[in-house]
């Protein structure tokens, strides 16, 4: 509510302040959510499923571009889908997720798809 002075003009002002970033989170990871499962239901290609995947990760993590990679026989990165990035960056990608100091550590195993969120500065 507004309170005015003789003149018009406001004098104070009376209202709430409401922090709704958790509630709006979790309204985007729902949506991300029917988006992926009416792809499915629909049978989709996988590659459509993927790129879904990795546009939600972009909308989950403020800053992030998403990809999604495969883990591959050796235990690898192989990313499967990254609508965001160029071909370059989609190698650097997999260069640095395969590199000593942040390989894969043995908790997937061959076959199974992980969701990435790449942060400015390369952090995971």
């Amino acid at each position: 509510a507004v309170e005015r002075g003789p003149d018009g003009r406001a004098l104070r002002i009376a209202g709430t302040h409401l922090d709704i970033t958790q509630r709006r989170q979790a309204e985007l990871l729902l949506a991300a959510e029917r988006r992926i499962l009416a792809l499915l239901a629909h049978t989709a290609p996988l590659a459509d499923v993927l790129n879904e995947v990795a546009k939600a990760v972009e909308t989950l993590i403020d800053g992030a571009r998403g990809a999604v990679a495969r883990i591959d026989a050796e235990g690898g990165y192989r990313i499967a889908a990254a609508p965001s990035f160029r071909a370059e960056q989609i190698a650097a990608v997999e260069s640095l997720a395969n590199s000593e100091a942040s390989a894969p550590d043995g908790a997937h195993r061959p076959g199974e798809f992980v969701a990435l969120g790449l942060q400015a500065g390369g952090e995971w």
